[in-house]
């Protein structure tokens, strides 16, 4: 669901821009994991995988709050397009193979 809100709200500028993403990723993150756990899809064995990905997540927040005053909207856009086409590409690589 990332990158086509990030196309959606590719003018907006970058603290909204992240601010908006952000909620829009801690809400649709929980409503997977309840339907997940819901299922019976979500064990332990996934929290304990996830665990190790939490200081990263911490970095990439450390790092977009000290980023943001630096990158204009304008820059912004083009990251999001970018990270967008990677993903589309890689999405559609992996349909392929």
């Amino acid at each position: 669901g990332g990158p086509p809100m990030a196309l959606l709200l590719q003018h907006q500028d970058a603290n909204k821009l992240r601010g908006n993403l952000s909620a829009f990723f801690v809400f649709s993150s929980i409503l997977s994991l309840l339907v997940l756990m819901g299922m019976g899809l979500f064990t332990m064995k996934h929290f304990w995988l996830t665990v190790p990905l939490i200081p990263a997540a911490m970095l990439g927040y450390w790092v977009a709050i000290r980023s943001v005053n630096y990158l204009s909207k304008e820059w912004m856009r083009r990251i999001s397009l970018v990270l967008c086409l990677v993903s589309g590409s890689s999405a559609i690589w992996q349909g392929l193979s």
